[in-house]
Formats: structure tokens, sequence, C-alpha cells
């Protein structure tokens, strides 16, 4: 009895332990899709911008930065069926279903002005 006490406690605490870590991988409620081009000139300050939009937005959104010219990135614009309607640097929210929330062309501004423009368009 005693033992299959242990096994019961031992199983709990594991499953209890996998459940926190898949809890804390699971990402931020939303993604930002950035697709850029390395010719491109506005492109690194896009990639910049919009990692400090990823970093101050407390955990909300994560950056995916998409290079339209790389190989390795054509599974992932096919994985999501994205592609890009406007000019390049530009970019999608997602869900974590992967539904199109919010999609615009990059323009110079702050990063506290893009996470403004974005929870605006998401609480629309």
């Amino acid at each position: 009895m005693k033992r299959l006490l242990k096994l019961f406690l031992i199983f709990t605490f594991l499953m209890v332990g996998i459940c926190n870590t898949s809890q804390a991988f699971c990402g931020s409620k939303y993604r930002i899709i950035l697709f850029y081009a390395d010719w491109n000139v506005y492109s690194t300050k896009a990639i910049n911008t919009m990692q400090k939009v990823s970093d101050i937005s407390n955990g909300k959104f994560t950056l995916k930065k998409i290079n339209i010219d790389d190989q390795a990135s054509s599974f992932d614009i096919q994985h999501l069926g994205l592609r890009p309607k406007y000019s390049i640097p530009c970019y999608y929210v997602i869900d974590r279903n992967d539904r199109i929330l919010y999609e615009t062309k990059f323009y110079d501004q702050k990063p506290e002005d893009i996470l403004k423009e974005i929870k605006t368009a998401l609480d629309n």
C-alpha cells in the first residue's frame, strides 16, 4: 500500500511539474510576424523597433521575423498561409490559432505608439 501511495505521489508531482512547464512554454498570447528583406533599408529599423514592441509588451506579444528572400523562411510562410500584402517591411499580428488579427505596413514609429495601435485594433 505504501509503495502504491509513493508511486501515486511521484506521478502527481511529475504531472504538476509537466503542466507548469508546458504553461511556461505556451508563449505569448499573440505573435507579431514581421516580413523583412536584407536588401531593404527600412527592415533593420523595423526589426529593432518591433523587437522593442515585443519587449515592452510584458510577454503579451512575441516577435517572429521572416526574411522573404530566405529559403528557410518559406516553410514558415507556407505554414502560416501569409503573404506580404504590403511593401516590405510589414507585419501581422496573429493569435495562437494563427488567425490574422491585425496587419499593416511598417511605418517609422515609436515602439510605444505601435503597441498602442495594435492594442486599439485588437480591442475593436
